[in-house]
Parts: C-alpha cells; sequence; structure tokens
C-alpha cells in the first residue's frame, strides 16, 4: 500500500508484484520498483512517498563481493654459500635467512636477497642479481610465487681429510681462509670443484680443484 513518486524508468505488464524484481533486475539504473494495478513501474531512486491502496514496492537487494586475497609472494631457488655482488637496496637485520622473504617482498623493487650472519644475522635486499661469488655460510633467494618457504638444507660436507698431502694442479680458483676447515664451504659454492689442498700461504690458502693431480 506504498507509492513512490517520480523517478520511472519504464513500466512493464506483470500479474504480480514478485515478477518485477526480475524486471528491475534487467533495467539498467533501477533500484525499485512500484507495481499497482498489473504494471511494474521500475524507479531510479525513490520519490516522495505516498499511500496507494493494493500498491507494493521493493527495493533491490545490493550485494558485496569481497574479492579474495591473492598470496603475497614468496621466496624460491634458494641457494647456499653464495653472494650476488652489489645492488644492494637496503638491509635488515634477521637471525635466520628464512625470515628475509617477508623483508624482500614488502620492499618495493627487490627481487632476490643474500643473508650472511654479519652483526647476527643481515638480510642484503637487492633489485637485481650481481656478480656471483663464493659466500660461505651464506644463503640467498629470489622472490617467487611457490606457496611454501623451504628452510634451507645443511651445506654440503667434506670428507677423506688428509694431513701433510698436496695434490698438484688443476686448480680452479684460490681464496683466503685462515682454518682448512673453512675450504669446504667455498669448494662446495664452485662449480666443479672435486676436493682442495690448504696450505699456510698469505695466512691460510685454499686451492680448489677439479681433480686429483
Amino acid at each position: 500500500d506504498v507509492d513512490y513518486s517520480g523517478n520511472d524508468i519504464t513500466s512493464t505488464q506483470r500479474l504480480s508484484p514478485t515478477a518485477c524484481c526480475a524486471d528491475c533486475n534487467a533495467t539498467p539504473g533501477c533500484t525499485l520498483y512500484v507495481w499497482s494495478g498489473g504494471v511494474c513501474w521500475l524507479k531510479k531512486s525513490a520519490g516522495a512517498k505516498s499511500s496507494s491502496p493494493g500498491a507494493y514496492s521493493a527495493f533491490l537487494a545490493t550485494t558485496s563481493v569481497t574479492p579474495t586475497p591473492t598470496p603475497p609472494p614468496t621466496c624460491s631457488n634458494y641457494e647456499q654459500n653464495v653472494d650476488y655482488y652489489g645492488n644492494d637496496i637496503k638491509s635488515t637485520q634477521r637471525a635466520s635467512p628464512n625470515d628475509c622473504c617477508g623483508d624482500c617482498t614488502a620492499t618495493p623493487g627487490c627481487v632476490l636477497y643474500v643473508w650472511n650472519n654479519a652483526n647476527s644475522g643481515t638480510c642484503w635486499l637487492k633489485n637485481a642479481k650481481g656478480a656471483q661469488s663464493p659466500l660461505p655460510g651464506g644463503y640467498s633467494a629470489s622472490v617467487g610465487t611457490t606457496t611454501s618457504t623451504p628452510t634451507p638444507t645443511p651445506p654440503q660436507s667434506c670428507t677423506n681429510y688428509q694431513q701433510n698431502v698436496d695434490y698438484y694442479g688443476n686448480d680452479i680458483k684460490s681464496t683466503q681462509r685462515a682454518s682448512p676447515n673453512d675450504c669446504c664451504a667455498d669448494c662446495s659454492a664452485t662449480p666443479g670443484c672435486k676436493l682442495y689442498v690448504w696450505n699456510n700461504a698469505n695466512g691460510g690458502t685454499c686451492w680448489l680443484k677439479n681433480a686429483q693431480g
């Protein structure tokens, strides 16, 4: 028994007021209708409200759809004992390399990070990959779209230690290390390295080799 005056878009012939709803839904701009005497009056807005015996009115319900958020990017392509030189955006202090991923994804332009144990753990957030070099104890990872963050596995270990022995030639490169124990990570991080020889030259040198001479 209610009418809303004016603001008509169009009208349709319907025997029942409930049939007006589909017409209003299908009519651009229609927000309500008034049915009276077999006619649906489709309206763009509610005008002055008045009494109209036998009339029916209804407003279209509005529903909001909440979009499903996409998962934030995560990190992948973990590499151990590797550094990528330069291209630093900033650094953050993190005790674990796994904690760097959130910092990188939250930093505009960050595409990878390198973690080392400087200052009890530092994430170096970078906008590009620079030159690769060995970084014993370090971890690097790129921003990706994987659904989980893998835990880095322990670095490769070395066996068959021999004292007072050299294997001549087949050197790939050398690194300066005070202890022979530190050579293992350098060899693990160097493509093609199969063994190393350490001596005390220059305060300690690891000779990384691709075969036994």
